[in-house]
C-alpha cells in the first residue's frame, strides 16, 4: 500500500472516532445530563475502546492476511459509528437519570466498539508498510502523527463547526456512511479471497446504519448546548414544559404570562414583588434565559420595565419564540453570549434585580458560581438592589451550601427559600438564594409566597448560618461544582 494511502486511512479512521466521541457528549445529554461523570464515562469508554482495538488489531495483523481484512474492518467501523446513535437512544430512556453507572453503561454499549474496530486499523497499516525494519521508525511515527492529526482535525471540526450547525444524527450518520465508502474503496483495492468476510461486514454496516436511520431522537431542537422539547400539559391546554436535556427548565403558559406553575420561579416572583411591588416599573438583569419564564412576568406586571436577558445559546431563544410564544421588545430584549462575558459590559450600579438562573443539566456553571462573578453582580445593583440566584442540589446539599457561603462573602444580607424536605435534606429540590446589601423585606417575600402558592420556608440569620455550616467558598481559583453536586 502506497504510504499516502495508508496516510489517508490513518488520518480518516483516528478522525471519525474523535468525531464520534464529541458527538457523544450531546447524545446522552438527554438521558443521563451534562455531568462531570457523564464527561469521564465518554473519555473513559472511548479511551478503552483506542487501546483495545490497537492491541487486537496487532495480534490481527501478525496471524492473518492483513491486507484482506483491512476493508472489511473499515467497512464494519463506519456502521458501529452509525450503530452508537440508535444504542444510545434505544438504552437512553430505561437507564434513569444521572449517575456514573447509567453513564458508564450507555457509553460502554455505544462508543465502545466503534472506537475499538476503527483503533484496528493503524496497527494494521503499521504491518502494511514494514517490509524493511530498517525504516520500521519512521512508518510507525508517520502512521501515529497521522492519525493523531486526524483526530486533531476531528475534534476541532466537531466542536467548532459541525455541533453548531447540523445535527448530532446527521454529523454520526455522514461520518459512519464516510467510512463504509472508504473502505468499499480501500476493499476493490485490496479485494478479499473469501467474499464472505466483506459480505458480512458490508451487511453488518447496511443493517445498523438502517437500524440507526429509523431511530428518532428525543429533540424537538437540538442546538450546540441543549436537546430542548416543548411538551404540552395535559391538564391546561395553553401550559408548555420546556425541557433542556434529561430535565424540566421551565413553564409557560402561552396566554397568560402571570400564570407560573415551578415553586422556585413563584419564590423568585416573591422576592421581585417585595422588592419593587408590581405596577412600579423595574430594570432587572436576568442570566439564563430558557423559558423566559419570569422575564415575562416582570413584563406583563410592571409596563415600562426593562428586562435584558442573557441567553448564551440564541437558538434556544428561537425555539422559544417558535414553540413557546416568546414575544422580544416591549421591554424585554436578549443578548446571546457568556454571562462571565457580557456581565461586564453593563453598566455599573445600574440594575434594580438581577436574577441568576443558568444551568447546564443541574450545576450552575461554575464560573458563574464563583466569589469574583459574584462581586461582579453586586457591583452592577443599585445599592438597594437584590441577587436572585436559583440553585438545585440534593443530599447532602453541599453544592447549595458553598453556594450561599460563597454569596453571603459579597453581599451583608442573605436568606434562602425552599421547602421543608429540601431545606431538611430530604430530596432533591431548588433553592433560591436572595441577597442584598440592604435588608430584605421578609415579611413582604412571605405574604408574596403565599400569593403565588409557594409553599417554601425562609432560612436566615443564625439559623441560616447553622445549616450553612462551614464550607468551602467557591473562586475562579477553586470552584468543585461536579464533585459538590455529586457527593
Amino acid at each position: 500500500m502506497r504510504p499516502s494511502a495508508s496516510g489517508i486511512l490513518a488520518f480518516t479512521t483516528s478522525g471519525a472516532v474523535l468525531v464520534m466521541e464529541i458527538i457523544a457528549f450531546r447524545l446522552l445529554a438527554p438521558y443521563v445530563g451534562v455531568t462531570l461523570q457523564t464527561t469521564t464515562a465518554i473519555i473513559s469508554i472511548v479511551l478503552a475502546g483506542i487501546a483495545g482495538g490497537a492491541w487486537l488489531g496487532g495480534r490481527v495483523a501478525d496471524r492473518c492476511d492483513a491486507r484482506r481484512l483491512l476493508g472489511p474492518i473499515i467497512i464494519l467501523g463506519g456502521g458501529l459509528v452509525m450503530a452508537s446513535l440508535a444504542i444510545v437512544r434505544s438504552l437512553g430512556p430505561m437507564v434513569g437519570h444521572g449517575g456514573a453507572a447509567p453513564a458508564l453503561t450507555v457509553a460502554g454499549l455505544a462508543f465502545f466498539a466503534p472506537a475499538a474496530v476503527l483503533s484496528m486499523v493503524a496497527p494494521i497499516l503499521v504491518k502494511l508498510a514494514l517490509s524493511d525494519l530498517s525504516s520500521a521508525g519512521s512508518h510507525v511515527g508517520r502512521i501515529s502523527a497521522l492519525g493523531t492529526a486526524g483526530a486533531i482535525v476531528g475534534s476541532f471540526l466537531s466542536g467548532f463547526l459541525l455541533v453548531s450547525t447540523t445535527t448530532s444524527t446527521s454529523i454520526l450518520m455522514g461520518t459512519g456512511l464516510f467510512v463504509v465508502l472508504l473502505g468499499l474503496v480501500v476493499w476493490f483495492k485490496l479485494p478479499p479471497r473469501d467474499t464472505r468476510l466483506f459480505c458480512g461486514a458490508f451487511l453488518a454496516a447496511w443493517m445498523l446504519g438502517l437500524f440507526a436511520s429509523v431511530e428518532n431522537g428525543p429533540c424537538d431542537l437540538e442546538t450546540a448546548y441543549f436537546c430542548a422539547r416543548s411538551v404540552p400539559d395535559p391538564y391546561r391546554e395553553s401550559g408548555r414544559t420546556l425541557y433542556l436535556d434529561d430535565k424540566p427548565h421551565s413553564y409557560v403558559d402561552l396566554q397568560d404570562p402571570m400564570y407560573i406553575r415551578f415553586p422556585y420561579i413563584g419564590a423568585l416572583a416573591a422576592a421581585a414583588d417585595a422588592h419593587k411591588p408590581p405596577g412600579h416599573p423595574v430594570r432587572a438583569l436576568h442570566i439564563g434565559g430558557g423559558g423566559f419564564s419570569l422575564p415575562r412576568y416582570l413584563r406583563a406586571t410592571r409596563p415600562g420595565s426593562d428586562n435584558l436577558v442573557i441567553e448564551r445559546d440564541p437558538e434556544l431563544v428561537k425555539f422559544a419564540q417558535a414553540n413557546l410564544a416568546l414575544r422580544l421588545g416591549d421591554g424585554l430584549r436578549v443578548l446571546s453570549d457568556d454571562a462571565r462575558v457580557l456581565i461586564r459590559q453593563q453598566e455599573p450600579h445600574w440594575w434594580d434585580i438581577v436574577i441568576g438562573d443558568a444551568f447546564g443539566g443541574e450545576a450552575v456553571p461554575w464560573h458563574i458560581a464563583t466569589r469574583e462573578f459574584t462581586q461582579e453582580i453586586a457591583d452592577r445593583l443599585l445599592p438597594d438592589g437584590v441577587y436572585l440566584l436559583n440553585v438545585i442540589d440534593h443530599p447532602p446539599r453541599r453544592f447549595v451550601r458553598a453556594q450561599v457561603k460563597t454569596v453571603k462573602t459579597v453581599f451583608p444580607h442573605v436568606v434562602v427559600a425552599s421547602s421543608q424536605d429540601a431545606i431538611d435534606g430530604k430530596l432533591r429540590a431548588n433553592f433560591v438564594v436572595m441577597a442584598s446589601t440592604r435588608p430584605l423585606d421578609l415579611e413582604a417575600v412571605r405574604k408574596n409566597l403565599a400569593t403565588h402558592r409557594t409553599n417554601y420556608m425562609i432560612l436566615e440569620g443564625s439559623e441560616l448560618d447553622a445549616w450553612v455550616g462551614d464550607p468551602e467558598v467557591l473562586t475562579d481559583d477553586f470552584a468543585p461544582v461536579d464533585r459538590l453536586l455529586g457527593s
